[in-house]
């Protein structure tokens, strides 16, 4: 006759051997499917929060229109930024990067909205943050009402004709980075447009980030 203590050894091997998942491993090709899945997913979700959080014709001032650019190799030229001869934001672990460019008498509005994988937007900004203050400057904060999602917010250029200087304005929500290129002489323009973009950032994300707290958007996952 088997004893107990027999008994409950064979049972512990058995949750050993299995892992105690209820269930055994899934086979490679059904783990590949699923991991397939999951890419995918988190694909179609990084293209729809960057297709609702650009920038629009409407949201300019009269007399601004699209401007084509062309490809530069493999990359669009509208899907990044020069900021003192560097590429930006960092094209590493990108899922998604759209822009667009808008003109008028005087000015140049660019607009990239990129969708990162989990830690790709960290390293991005620290790109960006790590420019020398001698191209590209901070602009302090003032008394007026700046975006939540406001990251980062520098000018370029030194003393000379106004189409030289840049103000670029960097939108953070999760694992989205939206930044904003004005060209030309000072004005409220940037931060008019920053205000206009931040609320679509959190606008295209709210769906996933309805319980997030300030400061501590929800991921891509």
């Amino acid at each position: 006759m088997v004893s107990w203590g027999a008994v409950a050894a064979l049972l512990a091997v058995a949750v050993a051997s299995a892992g105690w998942r209820g269930r055994p491993d899934l086979p490679a090709p059904a783990r590949a499917r699923v991991s397939s899945t999951h890419q995918q997913s988190m694909y179609e979700d990084a293209v729809r929060l960057v297709a609702g959080a650009e920038l629009q014709r409407q949201d300019l001032p009269r007399g601004f229109a699209p401007v084509a650019v062309h490809n530069r190799g493999e990359r669009d030229a509208e899907s990044f930024l020069e900021l003192c001869g560097s590429v930006v934001p960092s094209p590493e672990r990108q899922l998604v990067a759209d822009g667009r460019v808008y003109a008028a008498a005087g000015r140049r509005v660019r607009a990239v909205v990129v969708a990162y994988r989990p830690g790709g937007v960290e390293r991005a900004l620290a790109g960006l943050r790590s420019v020398p203050p001698s191209c590209a400057h901070p602009v302090p904060r003032r008394p007026v009402q700046q975006p939540a999602t406001l990251a980062m917010r520098v000018r370029t250029g030194h003393p000379g004709p106004p189409s030289d200087r840049r103000e670029l304005l960097v939108l953070r929500r999760g694992d989205i980075l939206s930044l904003l290129e004005v060209d030309g002489p000072r004005s409220p323009l940037p931060l008019e447009l920053a205000r206009v973009l931040g609320a679509r950032l959190l606008a295209s994300d709210g769906s996933r980030t309805a319980g997030a707290q300030p400061g501590r958007p929800a991921p891509l996952r």
